[in-house]
């Protein structure tokens, strides 16, 4: 017996096999090419991956005549797959891992808040870029472990009960002005300390300068 399609969207609870429109907006509704021309269609909730211009989906016809998107059948050309829905979506991973792996790369976006929570995090990456507004680190204990580390900024500030560096080599450079400002400060070196002005050297104390070695040299 041969079968025929179905011409127009008029038989409520039929399945149509359509297209979505060529020209219809990604981001706006859903336009499918019926028989009687384009029409905008709902999705349905199941449906989680968002169809795409020249999709072929199946279409539920409603009692009002409005067709609503079950599934994507097919994407003849290929490309990204959208996950969205009206509501939200929320992934609960219980005791069980969760892999997300793109070879072309992977984009987490969100207009307000993303939280990321674990007893351990492991990022690893070639190259970081972070563009922030504000940043705010809270760590207990934080280890910094680089090749060459180099920080550009127009200000900053560092404030910490005890601040301690450890390094093999320490240079540090600044074309205008070098301050360290505490009411104690202490410059020790186990073998020797060497202070050097180009043009001069001040030394200079509101009290008692006292110069104490075995031997003083000066000249």
């Amino acid at each position: 017996m041969e079968r025929k399609a179905r011409t127009d969207l008029t038989l409520a609870g039929a399945v149509y096999i359509l297209r979505v429109a060529e020209g219809a907006d990604a981001t706006g509704p859903v336009v499918l090419d019926t028989p009687d021309g384009p029409r905008e269609a709902d999705v349905a909730v199941s449906c989680l991956v968002r169809p795409e211009p020249g999709d072929e989906v199946s279409a539920l016809v409603d009692g009002a005549g409005r067709p609503i998107v079950q599934a994507i059948l097919r994407r003849p050309g290929g490309g990204p797959l959208t996950v969205t829905t009206a509501e939200g979506l929320t992934l609960t991973v219980g005791a069980t891992s969760l892999h997300l792996d793109a070879e072309a790369g992977a984009v987490l976006a969100s207009d307000r808040m993303i939280a990321l929570a674990g007893e351990s995090v492991d990022v690893r990456a070639a190259r970081a870029f972070a563009s922030l507004g504000t940043a705010v680190w809270r760590a207990q204990t934080a280890y910094a472990l680089v090749g060459r580390l180099m920080t550009a900024a127009d200000s900053l500030v560092t404030q910490a009960g005890q601040l301690l560096t450890r390094a093999k080599v320490s240079i540090r450079s600044a074309e205008t002005l070098d301050k360290t400002d505490a009411p104690l400060v202490e410059i020790r070196g186990h073998k020797g300390v060497s202070i050097y002005g180009e043009t001069s050297a001040s030394l200079n104390a509101g009290e008692d300068v006292r110069v104490n070695a075995k031997r003083i040299n000066i000249g």
